[in-house]
């Protein structure tokens, strides 16, 4: 997928701002300058079309296009950054300058006197130009064929969708499961109490993704926790499991005193002394969600000693083979039709008694019919077609292609393609985090900010403003669901489906808008790129955003990425690193971002010649 529009919508003001400085005149620049800008803007408008038009629908030549068109966006921004930074020096002005860059631009004038190599940038605008020229020439040979978008924009979250999170014990269709696994959990206690059968019990729900596991889960936690049990916490494991982690955010939830211990350093078996040590005398109510493999299970349920005082547990998975003989197995089940319409109804409307198929006819069947019960398809689409008219439902229906695979995954892809293209890169730069993270909503808009992806336009408020504008975009487009953090109930916080994360992380598997470090299929991408440089051939691409997600690193230097100097942002999270380059190698950073991680002590002397280090978080 050719998605990411690069450094097209950062550039534009860049150029501008550089075509009003005297040096620019007194060189002959402006008229080579001028017509790059012209042609990037024109190139900007073609990226926008192809990112509408699905993979299999684009030349092999088309996306080869694309992707040349993005590299020389960044090129071309890396060269008017290493201009400033060759004239200003390395005392740039602080990151919470509103006017940095014009900031820097005056320095570079009065400065430039001073600049010896000053025939390096005329050519360097010289050499991007030529190659824009040729791309421009390779473009007007194919065409590509545009989908339109719905381009609405949002100025708050959808009360609708609002509706479907804010209350989870009231979700369609979840009072019978809700009510099942609750009599499942306390069958055996006297007076659904502390007496009679003492002895640990586990209750497992299993069933396909999409159905609504995790939420069935919370909602049995938040109505049983504070009722029955002397603590409780809910904790989220994933495909790519990090115990140690896990039972340290396990144990801040079952005690806030644990918030101010130092925990960096306990290995496994430490972690599940102290959970014996604490848990010894005390009724306990733990979810452990989303486990995928065995040796993962094992291992909490180790953690987690029967202390016969009537304790539970539920675990939540989409894998039977996980479950114990040992373990109560509640099979979560599609939505019934009927339950199916009432969902989507209240998505499309938020109120009950009114006929669907008043609105649409039979494409409302067939579209609730394809979803096959699932919640989170059913979520999607209705939050597709709330704002179309009725008379274009069928065309979307068609559009998706609806067959006997996987309606889910096409549903939402769809919704994908339906992004604004401002939209893409923001939901894009979510794969960087852990799949069943909450996440905390203002420091991912200050990184999408600071990668560049948030745009502010003529009559907006502040950057920040903008950014809050796409947050809930995404939120009205079921793309991302508004959730809570027990431990901080005063901040927002989101959460990204790992269905939604598998699809976004599957566009990306082939592209270079972000390299991760950290399961199979990223390090697939990270050895292509070792493989193209040891044959000799030319690199198409380069590293321009580094992730070390969920992976112990002996050692990040600069030959982990083939150009440093070229890295945008470097993001480590839930990591371990033992060893890393200075942070004067990656001169063009914007954005330092370090969560839940151990790394070597990081000098922040060497900020100041970032180009615009924007965000910097270590929580």
């Amino acid at each position: 997928m050719e998605l990411a529009l690069g450094a097209m919508a950062s550039l534009a003001p860049k150029l501008g701002e550089l075509l009003m400085q005297e040096y620019v005149v007194q060189k002959g620049l402006k008229p080579d300058i001028e017509s790059l800008s012209t042609e990037l803007v024109m190139m900007n408008a073609a990226l926008i079309d192809v990112s509408r038009v699905p993979p299999d629908q684009l030349s092999e030549v088309e996306k080869l296009w694309a992707r040349h068109v993005r590299e020389l966006s960044y090129d071309t921004e890396d060269a008017v950054d290493d201009f400033i930074l060759r004239v200003a020096g390395y005392d740039s002005p602080a990151a919470d300058d509103a006017n940095v860059f014009k900031k820097i631009i005056r320095k570079a004038t009065a400065a430039m006197k001073k600049v010896k190599n000053s025939h390096q940038i005329s050519e360097k605008v010289k050499d991007i130009k030529k190659l824009s020229n040729h791309l421009a020439e390779l473009r007007a040979k194919y065409t590509v064929r545009g989908v339109g978008a719905n381009l609405a924009a949002s100025t708050g979250i959808d009360p609708r969708v609002l509706n479907l999170y804010k209350n989870e014990s009231d979700l369609v269709g979840i009072e019978e499961a809700r009510n099942r696994v609750i009599r499942m959990l306390l069958k055996g206690t006297k007076d659904h109490a502390h007496e009679s059968d003492q002895s640990l019990k586990i209750v497992s729900i299993v069933g396909i993704g999409g159905l609504g596991k995790t939420t069935l889960a919370k909602t049995v936690h938040d109505m049983l926790k504070k009722k029955f049990f002397d603590c409780s916490a809910f904790n989220s494991v994933g495909r790519t499991p990090n115990l140690a982690m896990t039972f340290e955010k396990m144990l801040v939830e079952l005690d806030q005193k644990y918030k101010e211990a130092d925990m960096a350093r306990w290995d496994v078996e430490r972690f599940c002394n102290e959970l014996h040590k604490f848990l010894q005398h005390k009724r306990y109510f733990i979810v452990v969600d989303d486990i995928w493999d065995k040796g993962s299970w094992e291992a909490i349920k180790y953690a987690l000693k029967d202390n016969n005082c009537g304790s539970r547990i539920i675990m939540t998975t989409r894998n039977f083979e996980v479950v114990t003989k040992a373990e109560e197995v509640y099979r979560l089940k599609p939505l019934s039709y009927g339950k199916s319409k009432e969902l989507f109804y209240k998505r499309i409307h938020n109120q009950e008694g009114e006929s669907l198929d008043d609105l649409s006819g039979e494409v409302s069947i067939k579209i609730i019919d394809k979803c096959e019960g699932v919640p989170l398809a059913i979520i999607a689409i209705a939050s597709l077609l709330v704002d179309k008219p009725c008379e274009d439902w069928s065309k979307v229906y068609d559009s998706i292609g609806f067959g006997n695979g996987d309606n889910t995954m096409k549903i939402l892809s769809y919704s994908y393609y339906d992004l604004p293209s401002y939209l893409e890169p923001c939901l894009l730069h979510l794969s960087i985090f852990p799949e069943d993270n909450i996440l905390d909503t203002n420091s991912v808009i200050w990184m999408w900010m600071g990668e560049g992806f948030v745009h502010l336009e003529e009559g907006e408020g502040s950057l920040f403003e903008v950014g809050e504008r796409y947050y809930k975009e995404l939120v009205n487009r079921s793309m991302i669901q508004p959730t809570e953090n027990q431990l901080y109930p005063f901040t927002q916080w989101f959460r990204i489906h790992d269905i939604v994360l598998d699809l976004i992380r599957k566009f990306l598997k082939d592209e270079n808008f972000f390299t991760i470090l950290g399961s199979s299929e990223q390090h697939a991408s990270s050895n292509s790129l070792r493989r193209e440089k040891k044959t000799g051939m030319p690199r198409a691409d380069k590293v321009r955003r580094l992730a070390v997600l969920n992976h112990d690193v002996q050692q990040i230097s600069k030959d982990t990425m083939n150009m440093p100097e070229v890295l945008r942002s470097f993001n480590i999270v839930s990591s371990t690193i033992e060893i890393m380059a200075p942070l004067h190698s990656f001169r063009a950073c914007r954005v330092l971002y370090i969560q839940e991680s151990n790394v070597p002590p990081i000098s922040l002397m060497h900020l100041g010649r970032f180009v615009a280090s924007q965000v910097l978080r270590d929580n």
